[in-house]
């Protein structure tokens, strides 16, 4: 007969390695789970927290754990908080227990700030949108920050930025919607892991696009300045960002030409918004001749001092083109202000404005029977001519919702069946 203890051995082994296929959360992150319930009081979105139905804190609601050694990895706490007219701050010492945390939100809740320094060296995403922060906090320990989103807050302050510049592995970086001003700090150029960076709608953040270090972030997939203060020339260096695919630089105050060599270089480009600037000069669409991406591009200039070729030589978008606007500036001009050629080929157009460009042409009612889905057409202000034809047996408009053709020469009547065959918004 065998020695009954090796047999008691082998039951206690077995009986260890079920234990620890079995067990729960960490004792130490439920603990602490329950503490960040109860510091964001007033909410009912972690009511289900350790109520005594599920134990085990990687089942509950928001939590995420790792499976192989149960350790909490994400905390996704949106919206959990009561909406509290004076905001509250964050003890941040609150998730000191979750050393495996790598994605952390705690966005629109009202949070004004930290308590002492958020410190967790795996973090990789944190999200702080829609809160009320008014600076920037301490992030510099967090060594593997890869996505920091502080988008919607009230941030009127540069403080701690130098900060974030330390954050070698960051990728994404959300400033939108903020109160920021001023220049921003060249130290940015340092962030060349950057992919997506965002400062839109600050109003009042200045300078040229040299000092704030763009040229240098040289990964960039998307950039947003727009709605902001940016003066002067789109600097030629914006070209060294060849792995662009969304340039926004909208509704700011940049002057001069258009330096056909930064498009030239910038082949990946999907997305391109320039409107609501005061170019002047020559552009020619030719700076495009090797972008077989893009999709959609802006240019409603503020002045008309602006001359735009596409037809020398002739600009054909690869793929399809679905937003083109091009309003207040001088279209083909001295050749006769005619339309650009490439329309007549497109098939999948959503938006076009073509409104004061000098257009001398008969109406094209072939834009909207070659692109049933449009949805925006503006032709006004120009000199189109003849009569407002449309054979809506041909096709039919079912998403046009704007379409303004005022401002031209077009005779005769109106079809009696337009009401039918556009779907227009009322004014």
């Amino acid at each position: 007969m065998e020695n009954p203890c090796v047999f008691c051995l082998w039951i206690l082994l077995l009986t260890s390695v079920l234990l620890i296929q079995v067990q729960g959360c960490d004792e130490e992150e439920r603990r602490a789970l329950l503490r960040l319930r109860d510091a964001f009081n007033g909410t009912t979105a972690l009511s289900s927290w350790g109520n005594g139905k599920e134990t085990d804190c990687c089942m509950w609601e928001r939590v995420n754990c790792d499976q192989s050694n149960h350790h909490v990895t994400q905390l996704s706490l949106g919206d959990i908080r009561l909406w509290s007219f004076d905001g509250f701050f964050v003890n941040a010492s609150l998730f000191l227990p979750f050393r495996e945390l790598q994605n952390l939100s705690l966005d629109g809740n009202t949070i004004r700030g930290f308590h002492e320094v958020l410190n967790l060296s795996k973090l990789q995403v944190l999200d702080l949108s829609f809160n009320w922060f008014d600076e920037i906090p301490s992030l510099g320990l967090l060594r593997s920050l890869r996505i920091l989103n502080m988008e919607e807050n009230n941030i009127n302050t540069w403080s701690h930025f130098e900060e974030l510049t330390t954050l070698k592995h960051l990728e994404l970086l959300n400033l939108g919607y903020n109160y920021l001003s001023g220049k921003i700090p060249g130290s940015l150029g340092s962030l060349t892991s950057l992919k997506f960076l965002s400062f839109t709608d600050n109003h009042l953040v200045n300078g040229s696009l040299i000092d704030g270090g763009f040229c240098k972030l040289r990964n960039l997939r998307e950039l947003d300045l727009f709605q902001n203060s940016f003066d002067g020339r789109i600097p030629s260096c914006l070209g060294n960002l060849t792995s662009l695919r969304a340039l926004v630089l909208e509704s700011n105050y940049l002057t001069g030409t258009l330096p056909s060599t930064v498009f030239s270089t910038l082949n990946s480009l999907e997305y391109l918004s320039l409107s609501f600037n005061y170019f002047e000069g020559y552009f020619s669409f030719n700076s495009f001749k090797n972008n077989s991406k893009l999709e959609v591009f802006e240019l409603d200039n503020l002045h008309s001092n602006l001359t735009v070729d596409t037809e020398n030589p002739p600009w054909m978008p690869q793929p399809q083109i679905k937003i083109f606007r091009l309003s207040n500036c001088k279209l083909n001009e001295p050749a006769g202000g005619n339309l650009p050629s490439f329309l007549s080929k497109q098939r999948e157009l959503r938006i076009l404005n073509l409104s004061h460009t000098g257009v001398r042409e008969i109406f094209p009612s072939w834009l909207l029977i070659n692109n049933s889905n449009m949805e925006f057409l503006n032709l006004a202000g120009n000199f189109l001519t003849g009569p407002f034809t449309y054979n809506n047996h041909q096709t039919k408009n079912e998403y046009l919702s704007w379409l303004d053709v005022s401002m031209n020469q077009i005779q005769g009547v109106l079809p009696y069946s337009i009401g039918f065959f556009f779907q227009l918004c009322p004014i």
